[in-house]
């Protein structure tokens, strides 16, 4: 096999299975075509309200999960909830990018924000513009008060309000909160109803 730019175009070629890695490869081919159906439409309520036959699928299969679902990160929770998923089968999602501009009508509670500018690490504060006289602080808000989700910190918040789950932080860096249900068994488990 050639690496690199000194490849002659004789040498050249595509790969060669060797024989016992092509049979393993067909046999694991195989055994996975029929473990994980895939649906390649636009997630949404469209879809599993309108065609019975997905929503019984749905409805069977033992955990709805996104991982970084980007546009579908709230119909997947809105799926689990709606189909009954929240206790007797589990949802998970990692939500990634919040697109504030296509969901404007996300809102969390006023005091969240205030909250998370104190406290977020500074990547997900607003960043400030070049020095100009600080502006007063704004009053502290009412319990009625909400502001649009447009930070990633929001957005979880938003998430695990909306679905009544919990939060938990996978191990690795970047995007790594998991919004996700607790099936009853494991919240009768739990003394404090978190998974640990």
């Amino acid at each position: 096999m050639c690496l690199g730019e000194d490849c002659e175009a004789d040498e050249a070629r595509d790969w060669d299975w060797e024989a016992p890695q092509e049979d393993s490869a067909e046999v694991a081919a195989a055994r996975a075509r029929g473990t994980c159906p895939q649906v390649q439409q636009e997630f949404g309520p469209e879809l599993w309200r309108g065609d019975a036959a997905l929503c019984k699928q749905i409805q069977a299969c033992s955990m709805v999960v996104g991982m970084h679902p980007d546009q579908a990160t709230e119909a997947i929770v809105d799926c689990a909830r709606e189909l009954g998923k929240r206790w007797r089968q589990p949802f998970a999602v990692v939500p990634c990018c919040v697109f504030p501009r296509l969901f404007p009508l996300r809102r969390v509670a006023a005091s969240f924000r205030t909250q998370l500018d104190a406290s977020s690490p500074p990547s997900l504060q607003p960043q400030p513009r070049p020095p100009s006289p600080p502006p007063p602080p704004p009053p502290p808000p009412s319990e009625n008060e909400s502001v649009p989700v447009v930070t990633y910190a929001q957005l979880v918040h938003y998430l695990e309000a909306k679905s009544e789950g919990v939060v938990t932080f996978l191990p690795f860096e970047g995007s790594n909160q998991v919004v996700h249900s607790i099936s009853a068994r494991v919240a009768a488990e739990s003394s404090d109803g978190t998974i640990k």
